[in-house]
């Protein structure tokens, strides 16, 4: 009798020792298994770190492509404002230059008529002329004649 309660606990332990066993030869399994995973999961933090530099190297990049972009257009706009003020300067020169245009187009126009009448003023004052050297000569001939006349008398 004690010989089989002892067999019967012996064959107990041994089942108990055959399920520990196989529990320990699972749990090893699984540690393996996850230590498979953890190294992937490491490989996938690690890549996802170098996208994670990667893409603030890139975000950095384009802040400064930003920031130059930026100051690009504000020159830009500077030189705009600039170019603008040059114009409107040109324009109201442009306009002053007109004013002055038009007042000298205006003196022209009053000296060509001062001229033309000078003109035809210069040509009575040339036709009277003309007729005095005409009515000179005439006098000349008419004295020479005279003389001449007194001249045969005295003889």
């Amino acid at each position: 009798a004690i010989s089989d309660k002892f067999e019967k606990n012996t064959k107990e332990l041994k089942k108990e020792f055959d399920k520990l066993t196989n529990e320990k030869t699972n749990l090893q399994d699984q540690i393996a298994e996850m230590k498979g995973k953890g190294a992937e999961v490491s490989k996938h933090i690690n890549a996802l770190e170098k996208e994670r530099s990667k893409k603030q190297k890139e975000q950095v990049e384009l802040e400064k492509q930003y920031n130059n972009i930026k100051v690009k257009t504000e020159n830009l706009k500077n030189e705009y404002q600039d170019l603008d003020q040059t114009l409107r300067n040109a324009l109201a020169d442009l306009r002053s230059t007109e004013k002055d245009f038009n007042i000298m187009t205006e003196e022209k126009n009053v000296l060509e008529k001062e001229l033309a009448t000078v003109k035809k003023n210069r040509e009575i004052v040339e036709a009277g002329c003309q007729k005095l050297r005409i009515e000179v000569e005439s006098l000349t001939k008419q004295k020479e004649k005279f003389e001449h006349a007194i001249g045969e008398m005295k003889t």
